[in-house]
């Protein structure tokens, strides 16, 4: 989401209203100050926490699969938004509040990688609503021809960031206007929006269908454990007149289908249902955090831009860059393989560190040690000198 240079000339024009002496909530100075500071807090956060979810995947197995490829190309669109974009923002933010001017190359630049973040991102969630719907509508074939597709989804994901680097480099075309530019990605992303939306309400259909199916199979077994109790013929001790009985109502009861197979199909079935609703999430979470900013974009193509507006745009791009943190919170809180290797990732570091501590404590100590026995033994060699 390219904008113009936040510089202080910029800002200058809003002194009015948002500048020292005023009735608004931040003065201009304060009100960057604060949100350099915020944008800190977030590249860090940021950069842990997606930096955890790439690791785990490519450090653990049983992650390694289709949904969690996807979860790794948008962890790597906001590592981007952390570590270039938000630092670079931050910059601006101190050049303003220390009266300097910022480059406007890394003002292009960061613009750049907000964009890439942001078509690289919304496609990805599509292809997960997508690997969702697919999952939950046919889980057998999605088993045994999509889940562990790894290749075919690496050339997905590879097309989606050559797209989003091409589709961003756009503006760059001479005799194509910013405002032409901004209109298409703002259809691109409304149009993609409604495609997650109706996989969605797709997948909350088949959710609901299984959930009525399953009622129902539950009903038909009670019903017919009562209605086909085992028969058995009360006759003396022949066990030749018993046992065909015991095969005939066997052979007559109807047949019961479990509901969805064995345990183990249930249970995969149960972990891509919270794994459809944990997607679910972050694209909600993604919808109200990034929307304000489209909102507002579409705002200034209809209205002049105005001291309110510039302030809803300055916190609107806050919560854009916030977008980057929550992701990785939501891996940890819902996923339970995700939470399971970040504990093993932050131990193993830990103990590293812990280890390292106690090799540079041993070293420290047993410097120490060797300079007292080396001062006790000048000591011991200075009294048998005088001595002799």
């Amino acid at each position: 989401m390219a904008d113009s240079s936040l510089t202080r000339g910029n800002l200058s024009v809003n002194q009015t209203v948002l500048g020292k002496g005023t009735n608004s909530v931040f003065g201009s100075e304060t009100r960057v100050l604060v949100a350099a500071i915020v944008e800190i807090v977030i590249c860090v956060l940021g950069s842990v926490g997606n930096f955890l979810t790439c690791f785990a995947v490519f450090r653990n197995r049983r992650l390694q699969f289709a949904t969690n490829y996807f979860i790794v190309s948008l962890a790597v669109a906001d590592v981007l938004v952390c570590t270039i974009l938000v630092p670079m923002r931050a910059a601006q933010h101190f050049a303003f509040y220390a009266g300097r001017e910022i480059s406007k190359l890394t003002v292009e630049v960061a613009g750049f990688i907000g964009r890439i973040n942001i078509v690289a991102s919304i496609c990805n969630l599509a292809a997960l609503s997508i690997d969702r719907c697919i999952a939950l509508k046919y889980p057998m074939r999605y088993r045994f021809s999509i889940r562990f597709a790894t290749q075919r989804v690496c050339y997905v994901i590879l097309a989606f960031w050559i797209f989003a680097l091409v589709f961003t480099s756009l503006p760059k075309i001479p005799g194509l206007s910013d405002d032409v530019f901004l209109i298409g990605f703002i259809v691109f992303v409304l149009l993609v929006t409604v495609v997650i939306v109706l996989a969605y309400f797709r997948i909350f259909h088949i959710a609901n269908q299984a959930r009525k199916h399953r009622k129902v199979r539950v009903f038909q077994i009670n019903f017919q454990s009562k209605v086909h109790p085992l028969e058995t013929r009360r006759t003396s001790l022949k066990t030749t007149d018993a046992v065909p009985n015991v095969h005939e109502a066997f052979r007559e009861r109807p047949e019961i289908p479990v509901p969805f197979g064995d345990r183990s199909m249930r249970k995969e079935q149960h972990q891509d249902q919270k794994t459809a609703k944990t997607i679910g999430i972050v694209i909600g979470a993604f919808i109200i955090l990034v929307y304000p900013r489209i909102i507002l974009i579409l705002y200034h193509f209809g209205a002049p831009a105005s001291p309110t507006s510039e302030l809803a745009k300055f916190w609107a791009r806050i919560l854009l860059y916030s977008n980057s943190v929550v992701n990785p919170m939501l891996y940890a809180l819902r996923m339970r393989e995700f939470r399971n290797e970040f504990s093993r990732i932050l131990m193993k570091c830990f103990r590293i560190g812990r280890m390292k501590d106690q090799i540079m404590t041993s070293q420290t100590q047993g410097n120490a040690t060797s300079m007292t026995l080396s001062s006790t033994t000048d000591k011991g060699l200075a009294c048998f000198s005088n001595s002799m």
